[in-house]
């Protein structure tokens, strides 16, 4: 499946599939409340210890049954070939029993593959920040108000009118450079979390099929990941134009969701249908019960 057919496709099996939207819109409810306990201890070293801990097994959970869930959706989608609608309805509302089975099968690699992303990306933004600090110089950035100047193009705007030119070019510099990094991130690890569910459960052997997909794949991946940059530009452009607005607030809430959806369904079904071992590869496999089910079904694209 070529890049085009892989963004198309991804598309529609997010729209046929709005269920799997869901789970993701119940952890960030799940998430916020954890983080506000998270940031309630932080003068307590022990509390803080155990809920930022327990925030950190709560992604991973949910990263496992989540990504798991992605797998069997595009499974089904590409392979389940029944011509009743009204079948296929039911079976994409069934998609989410696969969630806690997911948890189960891949919780603990995905904890420690989740541990070298994190090691990958402190060290990353370690030597980024080291190489900015060396090539453009320290800038003087007070984060918080430049959070708080980022609900909206017009705060925004007055924030960087306060500020001498020198400084405000400063901060464009640094905001662009770290830019640069955190997509350098994105496109380096793009593949390893699909590698995980598709090809082992070993997370340095992902690590390494991960890399090895990217340089194979290596122009899919530069288009792969600069349609994702446009994408959420302009959902961050609306958000920034309209985030004043309640009902602009909840739609662009909504296109988070579904960008976010989206994003897990493209790499892995770009992955699934060009790496060794394919969605249909794990179909035939008897993963699970549903597996012989729809091991008659032809190879997708």
């Amino acid at each position: 499946m070529n890049t085009i057919k892989a963004i198309n496709k991804s598309f529609l099996i997010v729209w046929k599939n709005l269920i799997f939207i869901q789970p993701f819109i119940l952890f960030l409810l799940i998430f916020t409340l954890f983080a506000g306990g998270v940031y309630g201890t932080m003068r307590n070293g022990l509390a803080f210890i155990i809920f930022s801990s327990s925030l950190m097994l709560l992604i991973a959970a949910f990263i496992a049954g989540w990504f798991y869930m992605a797998k069997k959706t595009i499974a089904y989608e590409l392979y389940d070939m029944q011509d009743d609608e009204d079948e296929k309805v039911i079976k994409s509302f069934s998609l989410i029993k696969h969630f806690f089975p997911g948890v189960g099968k891949y919780f603990l690699p995905v904890v420690g593959l989740g541990i070298l992303y994190v090691a990958f990306v402190v060290l990353v933004m370690f030597l980024g920040y080291k190489f900015g600090l060396k090539y453009i110089g320290a800038a003087d950035i007070d984060f918080m108000k430049l959070n708080e100047a980022s609900a909206s193009s017009q705060e925004m705007q007055a924030y960087f009118a306060t500020l001498p030119a020198d400084k405000a070019f400063s901060i464009v510099k640094w905001v662009s450079y770290m830019f640069v990094i955190a997509t350098g991130v994105q496109f380096l690890t793009m593949w390893w979390f699909p590698a995980l569910f598709y090809n082992t459960k070993n997370p340095l052997k992902a690590l390494g099929l991960g890399f090895v997909f990217l340089f194979r794949k290596f122009g899919a991946s530069i288009g792969i990941t600069f349609f994702l940059i446009v994408f959420n530009f302009f959902i961050s452009l609306f958000t920034s134009v309209f985030g004043k607005n309640v009902i602009a607030s909840l739609v662009s809430f909504l296109m988070f969701v579904f960008y976010a959806a989206y994003y897990v369904v493209l790499i892995f079904l770009y992955y699934g249908q060009n790496s060794e071992h394919s969605a249909k590869d794990y179909i035939n496999s008897g993963d699970d019960s549903d597996g012989q089910k729809l091991a008659g079904g032809q190879t997708g694209e």
